[in-house]
């Protein structure tokens, strides 16, 4: 018999619930996926070393969040909003990052290899040690 699996996201800050969810087999990418499916802000959410390998996150909210590790390859993330974010060491390769916001963002030593940039805002962005290689920047804001 399988159980349900609650998982909860937290506020990095303040340790506060910013959503819970809870299913059959539930992974830390079912959540954040219904999360952001539903319109939920997972700004400064606390998601480190998180693997969300092919999410569809199109427009989601991460603002502030700590993302540090986490394995975002091959996903959709069309429009996200990742300004101010903790993205240090985080794999983005082959994933869909078309005007998504890195404003002010840390992407130190991030693999963003073969990732789609177009239209993407990058100003104030720490990129040092950030592999590119292959990845589209076409009308991309640096």
């Amino acid at each position: 018999m399988k159980r349900e699996i609650t998982i909860t996201i937290k506020n990095r800050y303040t340790g506060r619930v910013t959503f819970e969810y809870s299913c059959v087999d539930n992974t830390d990418a079912k959540t954040v996926e219904e999360a952001v499916s539903r319109g939920i802000s997972l700004q400064d959410a606390f998601l480190p070393e998180v693997n969300l390998y092919r999410a569809d996150l199109h427009g989601a909210d991460f603002r502030g969040a700590n993302l540090y590790g986490s394995v975002l390859r091959m996903a959709d993330c069309r429009d996200a909003d990742f300004s101010k974010a903790n993205l240090f060491k985080t794999d983005f390769y082959g994933a869909d990052l078309s005007g998504a916001d890195f404003r002010d963002s840390t992407l130190y030593e991030s693999d963003l290899r073969n990732a789609d940039f177009t239209g993407s805002y990058f100003h104030g962005a720490n990129l040092n040690g950030a592999r590119l290689d292959e990845s589209s920047l076409q009308d991309a804001n640096l």
